[in-house]
């Protein structure tokens, strides 16, 4: 024996937009037969009164109130009607607008993260980024010394590369960067403690001369 199983399909927004519109028509129509319907009960609770009124003056006969008591009662009854449909077409409005809603935040939440992801997987690369630029912060250094090495044994009578100091980097990193409100001091240890590297060792002054050519004095 086999089990069939039975999928209920999702409605689409387009769907649940029309379900929408479709129960706020029946909604507003309810609501005009119920003012309608008051309107009614009021002038028949009033005629009820007339009549009363009549028949203690004996212009009207008991019938007479009876009949116009039967129609205010009814009148009642048909508000009393309008008035519980109304309800229950005003809750089926609000759900299906809570889903209209939901469909929609769910749709734009989707579209979102479709267009953000490109967004999420450079950040996911950044912070990996960041560390390689710090383990090679002094590539180019080491690469301007490679230079300087090359022209003086290939081309020994050319015009060698000179070699750097502190004073040239505390200079051209103030300049560039604006910096104008930090002293010469802090400037110099700033850039020696990015070339040093997590254990400093790269700031020492045989190493800067060796492998950036650069010179603390």
């Amino acid at each position: 024996m086999t089990t069939e199983v039975v999928t209920t399909k999702k409605p689409t927004l387009e769907n649940l937009r029309a379900q929408l519109a479709a129960v706020a028509v029946r909604k507003d129509r309810l609501r005009l037969d119920l003012e309608q319907a008051q309107a009614a009960a009021a002038q028949t609770a009033a005629a009820v009164r007339e009549t009363e009124a009549g028949l203690a003056s004996g212009v009207v006969g008991a019938d007479e109130v009876v009949n116009a008591a039967g129609k205010a009662e009814a009148a009642v009854r048909r508000v009393a009607h309008l008035r519980t449909a109304h309800d229950t077409v005003t809750l089926e409005h609000e759900a299906i607008g809570n889903r209209v809603l939901a469909t929609e935040r769910e749709s734009e939440r989707a579209k979102q993260e479709q267009e953000s992801e490109p967004l999420r997987r450079e950040a996911a690369t950044c912070a990996t980024r960041f560390i390689d630029a710090l383990l090679n912060v002094g590539a180019p250094l080491r690469r301007r010394q490679e230079i300087a090495e090359k022209i003086r044994r290939d081309f020994p009578v050319a015009s060698p590369v000179a070699a750097l100091n502190v004073d040239d980097l505390v200079r051209d990193l103030g300049q560039k960067a604006g910096v104008t409100t930090l002293s010469y001091h802090e400037v110099s240890t700033y850039i020696l403690r990015v070339i040093g590297g997590p254990t400093g060792q790269d700031a020492r002054p045989d190493v800067l001369r060796d492998r950036f050519y650069i010179n603390t004095r």
